[in-house]
């Protein structure tokens, strides 16, 4: 009997829980917005100027910048949205190689521009 006046307070402290852990995990990932210059199915290239888009064809990766993305850990039918051109915001785990383009981890990602 005592049980059953506790699950609610159970139930509540678990969903804060949930809602805290959430909370933190979007402020400890960092974030680009930027836009679609080249995909193929394990990443993306992140450009922050639209005008270098249609540049890639033309230009050298290390003359236009950006940054590649892994996107392993991105569901399938939110890669397969995602269009060259497309504005775009990239949350990842912040660890960016200095390489030029840089790299990183997408962990998820936002269209913003459909």
């Amino acid at each position: 009997m005592k049980y059953k006046k506790r699950l609610p307070i159970f139930i509540l402290c678990l969903l804060l829980f949930f809602f805290i852990s959430t909370s933190l995990s979007l402020i400890i990932l960092s974030s680009e917005v930027g836009y679609i210059a080249d995909k193929n199915e394990n990443r993306i290239w992140l450009v922050q100027d639209e005008g270098s888009v249609g540049m890639v064809e033309q230009e050298s990766p290390g003359e236009i910048g950006g940054v590649y993305y892994e996107t392993k850990w991105i569901p399938s039918f939110i890669k397969n949205k995602i269009k060259i051109g497309q504005k775009v915001e990239v949350y990842s785990t912040g660890e960016i190689q200095a390489s030029n383009p840089g790299s990183g981890k997408a962990i998820f990602i936002v269209i913003l521009d459909e």
